[in-house]
């Protein structure tokens, strides 16, 4: 049942008499709690401005209950937190800031410069830092999803905000508020046209200060604004001076997110502007303590930069020993480019790795860098464990290859023959399936020149079953080879095929198979021994 003083409360509540206000404020000191909540509800719907001044006023000392109160009616209360972050009186000043950043009230930003610059004003500390979280919040709202339920435009909101501290900008030589700086930058982006003119003219009197702040600035904001500043085709060179310059290792780390292993053209473009990276040249311990993301994006990085070629060269010495695996990588693909003495023992040296893709990034730079062995040592690397490194030595050896071998055969000495025919064997992964083709093939040329090319490879015994088959070729003349061709294939099967072409219609065939039989060793497999007859089998004489 509904009692009296509610009834009233919600009579006074809803009544357009003005005099109603004077007949709830004094109950706002009630000893009576009812009667002082029900009085505090009825001011705040009313949007009496005595009692919001009230509520400021008083915040410090409100329960949650009253608290929450005041939060319902936060789209109300603009003026009155206003009026208490311009008060001098430092406990209300405090507690408009507080709700100011409770109820993100940007609109009230004004009202937070004007403090914040006023020097006889002891509160101007505490606008400055809240005109900073301020901006911070209007910064993460504007990098967060989009809420459905909040019918504020953020963007409409930082145009407005940005707008106050482009003014407040221009005055800074006068209040140096640094939270107006500060400020200013998280919320403005690249193109913003104040911030360009200042960039762009250093005898500005607000360079300095922005540059220090755009160097310096640990925040997330800050830092979004000098990067976006890599894919601006026409960027102030004093942009990239300052981010050249910075190595504080949060930034090295978005800056390094920022490049990534593959750059776009409009970053890799400002990239060739740079022409000197003090982390990266003076400071090994920041690229060791990247992660492996990090050390290949260090590498594109240093790599695409116009710094010197020599302090690339160290920071990629220094990678291939001592980095971590994605970093040795990077560091061995781009060791390529860099000649000489060093530069080679440094190969080597990366070729012993114990990562198989370091070892793979650096094998095709072998015979390019002319050092002595590196053929022989490539040959080697085709009997390598790891397949990504046998698939780098056949790439590095390509010209060894069936096709080009087998067009130029015919012109080749015997002595070349053998000794290429080796190395294709070695080499190329599809010589000997190419070989049988050409074993099959119907021209009979081409199945003459496959026998002399098996055996120059070496192959004869990988390919023994497949020769026998050709000891039943439809020409003579293929089958007589074939027989001349299996002479160093020493295997039961083979004198088994061999002994069935001394039946061969052709002579020349039985021929030919006869030479080879006689040139064959004895087979290493050894005879089949059958154990002694039992007793009762053996022969009575």
């Amino acid at each position: 049942m509904t009692s009296p003083l509610d009834i009233t409360l919600e009579l006074l509540a809803a009544s357009r008499n003005e005099s109603a206000d004077a007949v709830l404020l004094p109950a706002l000191d009630s000893h009576e709690p009812n009667i002082r909540d029900g009085a505090l509800r009825a001011l705040m719907h009313r949007g009496c401005l005595e009692a919001q001044r009230f509520a400021v006023g008083r915040l410090h000392t409100f329960d949650d209950a009253w608290r929450a109160l005041v939060s319902e009616y936060r789209g109300r209360m603009s003026i009155a937190i206003r009026d208490a972050v311009l008060s001098t009186e430092v406990q209300l000043c405090k507690n408009g800031c507080e709700l100011l950043l409770q109820f993100r009230d940007y609109e009230l930003a004004p009202a937070l410069i004007n403090a914040a610059e006023d020097e006889t004003n002891p509160n101007r500390g505490l606008a400055a830092h809240t005109l900073l979280q301020l901006a911070e919040l209007l910064y993460q709202e504007l990098n967060a999803p989009a809420d459905p339920y909040n019918r504020r435009d953020p963007q409409r909101l930082r145009q407005q905000v940005v707008g106050v501290l482009e003014q407040s900008l221009l005055r800074y030589n006068r209040h140096r508020v640094v939270a107006v700086l500060e400020s200013f930058l998280l919320l403005a982006n690249r193109d913003n046209p104040t911030l360009k003119a200042i960039l762009s003219d250093p005898r500005n009197g607000n360079y300095l200060p922005l540059a220090d702040m755009l160097t310096h600035s640990p925040r997330p904001g800050v830092m979004r604004l000098v990067l976006s500043f890599l894919d601006d085709p026409h960027a102030p060179s004093a942009v990239m001076t300052l981010l050249a310059y910075r190595h504080d290792d949060k930034f090295v780390e978005c800056l390094l997110r920022k490049v990534g292993s593959e750059p776009s053209p409009a970053v890799a473009h400002n990239l060739r502007r740079i022409e000197n990276i003090a982390w990266l040249q003076s400071e090994e311990a920041v690229v060791q303590r990247l992660d492996d993301a990090g050390q290949r994006a260090a590498v594109a990085l240093a790599v695409r930069s116009g710094v010197n070629r020599r302090a690339v060269f160290k920071m990629l010495e220094a990678l291939l020993l001592r980095g971590k695996p994605a970093g040795r990588i990077a560091a061995a693909e781009a060791l390529a480019p860099f000649n000489g003495a060093e530069a080679n023992t440094l190969a080597m040296r990366a070729l012993l790795d114990s990562d198989p893709e370091v070892q793979a990034r650096i094998v095709p730079q072998l015979r390019h860098r002319s050092i002595p062995g590196a053929v022989g040592k490539l040959i080697e690397l085709l009997e390598s464990p790891h397949a990504v490194v046998r698939v780098a030595a056949r790439e590095s050896l390509s010209e060894f290859s069936f096709k080009r071998y087998v067009a130029a055969y015919d012109m080749l000495d015997e002595e070349v023959r053998r000794s290429t025919g080796e190395m294709v064997a070695k080499v190329d992964a599809e010589a000997v399936p190419l070989l049988l083709e050409e074993l099959r093939s119907p021209a009979r040329s081409r199945r003459l020149r496959a026998l002399s090319m098996s055996a120059a490879m070496g192959l004869v015994a990988r390919i023994e079953y497949d020769l026998h088959e050709r000891l039943l070729d439809e020409d003579h003349l293929v089958r007589a080879e074939t027989a001349r061709v299996l002479a160093p294939c020493d295997t039961h099967d083979t004198h088994d095929a061999l002994r069935e072409a001394l039946n061969d219609t052709s002579l020349t065939v039985r021929e030919a198979a006869e030479a080879s039989l006689k040139t064959l060793k004895q087979p290493t497999t050894p005879p089949i021994v059958l154990p002694p007859a039992p007793p009762w089998q053996e022969t009575v004489t």
